[in-house]
């Protein structure tokens, strides 16, 4: 019976029937105790079914249900106030042998707190909670809407706990594979640091308060807490999509990127003449990447391909392009290479006669009287500036 558990904030002994007064509840399943079963469920389910037995026979010679509970749990070695502690984090993060007890929610205090899309306090909040009672504030991430980008972040818990009273709160996030933060307790002070982000989520995050005395009521917890947002780490609330299905043989391919395909415009034989120092080449490719030129041993570079054509002019170096000319060769092998875009992988090479035209002795001639009449230029400047340089001193003297 699932329908009506506790409430948690009950506290568990609590009973009282003077001349038809109801103290703790109208309801009479809560009244007499019936809701509160659950208790006695996580003590059978960890220390076995005849615990109850010997908690009743312990009562029984003790003259006090509590005391009689007390000895009974202490037999087991632990206490009231640590079974009790234990059995609030279990109503949070289930595992119940009851399977029907992991479906049911713990029933919270307040609205849910909303810890927001940027860095900042989160509302403070102050809960009262009876003697073996418990109280859950439920504690979600983000601000509510999805509309915009969410980032990991951190969240700072701190709950003040009364004085007189023992606690351990703990702290639960009730997604796949969480397990319960309890927070560690420095006098009266208790503290967590959790992983948290600032997407809209399904699941919920729960902090439970239990007052685990056995005769301190009204005890006020203060809870608040930080959250910090990291702005450089994407996050998401969506899991990811489930792996496809695949079908017949694996085939593994490389990683690098596709090498372009190119096509070159232009006749087999391409003629260099004497007054050339360009090989230019009229370059259709499939893809972006580059091409790699080779003048027979001489690399003339690496330019870069876009899809469609491409007008390249590669450059021969003089010395180079004279060297080439007084070799025995008449013609030399281009050799052009497309290259892929990472420069990682090469395709087929495509290849280009190229002729050579030495320096006629006409064209030599010219280019002699063009140096010599450099040279009559340069020392007539040379002279003039001198002659001028003379008669400004003369001027002063």
């Amino acid at each position: 019976m699932t329908s009506d558990l506790g409430p948690p904030e009950m506290s568990l002994d609590c009973w009282d029937d003077v001349n038809g007064s109801s103290a703790c509840s109208q309801i009479p399943l809560e009244e007499l105790g019936g809701s509160r079963w659950p208790f006695y469920e996580y003590l059978a389910e960890r220390f076995g079914n005849t615990f109850i037995d010997e908690a009743l026979s312990d009562s029984q010679t003790a003259g006090s249900s509590l005391v009689g509970l007390e000895n009974a749990l202490v037999a087991h070695g632990t206490t009231l106030s640590a079974a009790y502690g234990d059995y609030s984090t279990r109503v949070m993060s289930g595992g119940w042998t009851a399977s029907d007890l992991d479906v049911v929610p713990p029933s919270i205090t307040g609205s849910p707190i909303l810890t927001g899309a940027a860095t900042g306090t989160i509302p403070t909040q102050t809960i009262t909670v009876n003697h073996l009672a418990t109280r859950y504030l439920e504690i979600d991430r983000g601000d509510g809407s999805g509309s915009h980008a969410c980032y990991a972040a951190t969240l700072a818990l701190t709950v003040q706990i009364p004085s007189g009273v023992t606690s351990q709160p703990v702290f639960y996030w009730n997604g796949s594979g969480s397990a319960a933060v309890p927070l560690t307790v420095s006098g009266n002070t208790a503290t967590a640091t959790v992983p948290w982000d600032t997407c809209v989520w399904a699941n919920k995050g729960y902090l439970s308060l239990p007052n685990a005395s056995t005769n301190v009521d009204g005890a006020n917890f203060v809870v608040s807490g930080t959250l910090t947002v990291d702005s450089t780490a994407p996050a998401t609330s969506l899991p990811p999509p489930a792996p496809a299905t695949t079908y017949g043989t694996v085939i593994v391919v490389g990683t690098s990127d596709v090498v372009p395909a190119i096509s070159i415009f232009g006749p087999q034989l391409m003629t260099l003449s004497s007054v050339d120092t360009q090989v230019r080449l009229i370059v259709e490719s499939t893809d972006e990447g580059s091409l790699k030129a080779t003048l027979g041993s001489l690399s003339l570079g690496s330019m870069a391909l876009r899809p469609g054509e491409n007008d390249l002019r590669y450059t021969v170096p003089k010395a180079a392009l004279a060297a080439l000319r007084r070799s025995a060769s008449s013609s030399s092998l281009l050799t052009l290479t497309p290259i892929s875009p990472d420069g990682l992988a090469a395709g087929p090479a495509v290849t280009r006669t190229v002729s050579i035209t030495p320096a006629t002795s006409a064209q030599k001639a010219t280019a002699a009287a063009k140096a010599k009449a450099a040279a009559k230029a340069k020392a007539k400047a040379k002279a003039k500036a001198k002659a001028a340089a003379k008669a400004k001193a003369k001027s002063h003297k």
